[in-house]
């Protein structure tokens, strides 16, 4: 259990040190700039930038241990905290999680949305000089939809102890 915390606690550091190089920031800024084009959102990119210098502004007060922790994943006594307050308000976590993974579940694995993502994922192969980028998108997108799929709340919800 400890190596697994250490792993979380290691992979939540990377996520952070990347999410925090102005590089990568620009281009999550500009993925959801070309987004706000498909959404039917008045104000979406001042909306979107809003809300992500509030995200960036807590992302660069976080450390791995502390994420770690936010997320239940590094406290065995937050989990259990977390059973307690479900079981003594007669909520089932697993059959909860497992509700709202299959809704999740659902709505990425829909027709619609799979056309968003690959939309997306054009525009940005058209942006970046990588030969075949629209294609090799376009099969990796078809995988993990596929992957997905193949995948149920129960299941899922085991992978992070919730079930």
């Amino acid at each position: 259990k400890q190596w697994y915390q250490r792993r979380v606690a290691i992979t939540a550091g990377l996520i952070l040190k990347e999410l925090l190089i102005p590089a990568n920031w620009k281009l999550i800024e500009f993925s959801l700039d070309e987004a706000c084009l498909y959404l039917p959102i008045s104000n979406c990119k001042s909306t979107v930038h809003e809300i992500l210098s509030k995200i960036h502004d807590y992302i660069k007060q976080q450390d791995a241990t502390s994420v770690c922790s936010q997320v239940g994943l590094c406290s065995s006594n937050k989990k259990a905290e977390l059973y307690a307050i479900h079981n003594n308000v007669g909520i089932n976590v697993c059959s909860e999680c497992s509700w709202v993974v299959n809704e999740l579940v659902s709505i990425v694995t829909n027709p619609q949305i799979d056309g968003i993502v690959k939309s997306l994922a054009e525009t940005f192969c058209a942006i970046v000089p990588i030969q075949g980028c629209a294609n090799i998108a376009d099969s990796l997108i078809d995988m993990v939809v596929d992957e997905i799929k193949m995948l149920d709340g129960k299941t899922l919800c085991g992978y992070v102890g919730l079930c």
